[in-house]
């Protein structure tokens, strides 16, 4: 599916996914000195002052599908400026619409924005059960 610049951990809620992805996009802002692009859920456990404070670019996904693809091409455009470096995404599979020609469009998208991408997801496949994961442990 995804290339090799992309990582996605997976789990139960309540894990502490979400803590994970923010510790690791805070370390890579504040001790590497990427800039950092940051999609969450919009049901997001963090407030926007303090998510605007950490990160260069935050947008809340969700399911309008209007609004998470122009999300998608605004991140792509800056990507592909240089004005960002990576790319984190809280909860993908909420990201992904129930519609499936619109997942694919927004896995073609992610996956042609030239930067590192790391997300969480709850459940799996995110996709669908067809599509060809490959899975590293």
């Amino acid at each position: 599916m995804f290339s090799e610049d992309f990582t996605i951990f997976i789990g139960p809620s309540g894990n502490g996914k979400t803590t994970l992805l923010h510790r690791m996009a805070y370390e890579a802002s504040n001790r590497l000195g990427m800039r950092i692009a940051f999609l969450g859920s919009a049901e997001g456990e963090f407030s926007e002052h303090f998510m605007k404070k950490r990160y260069e670019i935050v947008r809340y996904i969700g399911y309008t599908d209007s609004n998470n693809r122009l999300a998608l091409e605004l991140i792509s455009e800056l990507c592909r400026d240089g004005r960002i470096d990576m790319i984190f995404i809280d909860d993908i599979d909420m990201f992904m619409s129930t519609d499936p020609m619109a997942r694919q469009e927004y896995v073609s998208i992610l996956e042609s924005i030239p930067a590192k991408k790391a997300a969480t997801c709850s459940s799996f496949p995110f996709i669908d059960d067809s599509y060809d994961y490959t899975i590293e442990s």
